[in-house]
């Protein structure tokens, strides 16, 4: 990973920050709280309790060819996992994840403009409704519920930040599918929205070893 898929010889960092849920697109028209369990946001609402103490994620800056892509995944699991994309985006010369993602407030945010609406500098997506009649991966219900837990009581939704080749920018939407580097991962959990929950990093990154005989 380290001088391959990451820029110089830096490391992926341990402790880039937080994600909440949010839904920014509604909250102009149904006020505040609305949809705030069908939407995900990658800052931090609570920096006092992060390494930068600030409001903006760091992530390990890229190599040429690479991109970060966020995702909410249901029953990550499973054989029947639905991986959401929030988009794609990239930090800042200094790691600082300060600009949006390419899909904006998403195409399920149920805003037609989606890609450009709003002053959001985060990446992050809501699922609310469908204008566009885009294809919904799974066929889900919107709005979805990242609170959503199964019969158990389990968290059915994770949260993931992949790294995926570049030339994946310009995937149809709804059709987004994960690559196989996935350095962070976190379940929904009891998590409200506004609050605040760490991002962390997995070691479940692919590994191999070569044998000469």
């Amino acid at each position: 990973m380290v001088g391959a898929v990451t820029a110089g010889d830096l490391p992926l960092r341990a402790r880039p920050g937080q994600f909440t849920m949010f839904t920014p697109s509604d909250n102009h028209v149904s006020g505040y709280p609305s949809n705030e369990h069908a939407g995900i946001w990658l800052f931090n609402p609570a920096p006092r309790q992060t390494e930068q103490n600030d409001h903006w994620v760091r992530l390990t800056q890229l190599a040429e060819g690479w991109v970060y892509e966020g995702w909410a995944v249901r029953d990550i699991v499973t054989s029947g996992a639905v991986w959401l994309s929030y988009g794609k985006f990239r930090p800042d010369g200094a790691g600082v994840v300060n600009s949006r993602d390419d899909t904006g407030w998403g195409p399920f945010s149920g805003v037609l403009d989606f890609a450009t609406a709003g002053e959001e500098e985060y990446p992050g997506d809501d699922w609310i409704s469908n204008p566009l009649g885009y294809p919904v991966p799974g066929n889900l219900s919107l709005p979805i519920n990242l609170q959503e837990k199964d019969a158990s009581g389990a968290a059915r939704w994770s949260h993931v930040i992949t790294i995926e080749p570049s030339r994946d920018r310009g995937e149809p939407i709804g059709s987004e599918r994960p690559f196989l580097l996935q350095p962070y991962r976190d379940p929904f959990g009891d998590g409200r929205p506004g609050t605040a929950q760490s991002i962390t990093f997995r070691e479940a990154l692919p590994r191999g070893v070569a044998t000469i005989r």
